[in-house]
C-alpha cells in the first residue's frame, strides 16, 4: 500500500496529496500506514480496524482469533510477543500526522470496540486530530441502510474537508 501510494504521488496527474481508507483488515492497514509513513498521507479513514492485535486476539471472536493465530501464533508465546507489539499501531500513535476518522460498531465481535477505544485514547494523549463515529446498533460493518448512509456521508465530508479538490491550473 505504501509503495502504491509513493508511485501515485510521483505521477504527473497527482498533486501528491493522498488519503488512505479501509475497513476491517483494511482499517488496520490504514492505521499501520499512518504510523509507518506519517508524512505520506493527507488523511486517513479507519472503518472498524484493529489497533492492538494481541488484545484483539484475546477479545475478538473465534474466527478472527484462529486467523490471527495462523498468521502469527499466540501472543502469549514469549517468542511472538514483540511481533505482536510491533504490529500494533496503537503503540506508535505519536507518529500519526494526518487527520484520522474512525468509525466502529459498538456490537462488533470480530474487532471489538475496545480496539478503537484504545486508539482514540492514544490519539487524545498525543493531541492528534481525529474524529469518531460510533454506531450503537451495528457489529462488524454496517447492516442498516441508514447507518451505511450516515457513515458514507461522514467519510465524504471528512475527505472533502481534509483532502479538498486541488485548484485547477
Amino acid at each position: 500500500m505504501i509503495d502504491a501510494a509513493r508511485w501515485a504521488a510521483e505521477q504527473g496527474w497527482s498533486d501528491g496529496r493522498l488519503g488512505v481508507w479501509g475497513g476491517s483488515y483494511g482499517g488496520y492497514l490504514v492505521l499501520c500506514a499512518l504510523v509507518e509513513e506519517p508524512g505520506l498521507w493527507s488523511v486517513g479513514v479507519d472503518l472498524y480496524g484493529d489497533s492492538e492485535i494481541a488484545e484483539s486476539y484475546r477479545h475478538g471472536d473465534r474466527l478472527g482469533r484462529v486467523d490471527l493465530h495462523g498468521m502469527m501464533g499466540s501472543p502469549d508465546d514469549p517468542t511472538r510477543a514483540e511481533a505482536y507489539r510491533r504490529g500494533s499501531p496503537v503503540y506508535r500513535a505519536e507518529r500519526i500526522e494526518a487527520p484520522l476518522l474512525i468509525l466502529h460498531g459498538r456490537k462488533d465481535r470480530r474487532v471489538v470496540p475496545l480496539m478503537s477505544e484504545r486508539m482514540i485514547e492514544a490519539l487524545e494523549i498525543e493531541g492528534k486530530h481525529h474524529e469518531v463515529v460510533w454506531f450503537d446498533d451495528e457489529g462488524h460493518g454496517w447492516e442498516r441502510p441508514a447507518n451505511r448512509r450516515t457513515g458514507l456521508v461522514k467519510v465524504r465530508d471528512f475527505l472533502k474537508l481534509h483532502l479538498p479538490e486541488a485548484p485547477e491550473g
